[in-house]
């Protein structure tokens, strides 16, 4: 690569990690609870009993119902960061001197931190839904589990729980 493409992939990269960063710090303690029952169910789905898979189905209800909230608020603040970018542009154009192109260079110049803060804010919305749609997911995930366990016990003349074979006893 040239030295004017090397130097353009470095100034990506280093705004990239800088509101990855901030993205990250952002969102990690906001998603930890999530992150946690996916951490525990990665240990392997064989591990856990019904009754624990209902907890995590449960779990994981409860904190989608939690980050829904948090989502919508971070879709606000992604509209008004980007409506405050675009104020931002719209003022320097104004402020500008020169041609139309000249001006509209100013402007952006001008206005590249709102662009960055929008830009945070829209990746911490789509990271917010994406952790959403996910969990979402692996709620189906399980819920598919237990149809297979259940259907798979009643071929073999088994409860289907481990509550129904304390019942069943």
């Amino acid at each position: 690569m040239s030295v004017k493409i090397d130097q353009a992939n470095n100034d990506v990269n280093e705004i990239y990690f800088q509101l990855s960063d901030a993205a990250k710090e952002t969102i990690g303690e906001i998603v930890k609870p999530i992150d946690d029952i996916v951490k525990e169910l990665s240990k392997g789905i064989n591990l856990f009993s019904n009754t624990e898979l209902w907890d995590f189905q449960l779990r994981l209800g409860i904190e989608s119902y939690k980050l829904a909230n948090i989502k919508e608020q971070s879709s606000l603040k992604e509209a008004c960061a980007e409506a405050l970018y675009k104020e931002g542009l719209a003022k320097s154009y104004a402020e500008a001197t020169g041609a139309a192109e000249t001006k509209k260079q100013a402007s952006i110049l001008a206005s590249i931190e709102k662009q960055a803060v929008s830009m945070l804010y829209t990746s911490i919305s789509g990271i917010l839904k994406a952790k959403l749609d996910e969990a979402h997911r692996l709620v189906n995930i399980i819920q598919n589990i237990q149809i297979s366990r259940a259907a798979e016990a009643k071929l073999n003349g088994s409860p289907r729980s481990e509550a129904d074979g304390i019942n069943f006893q």
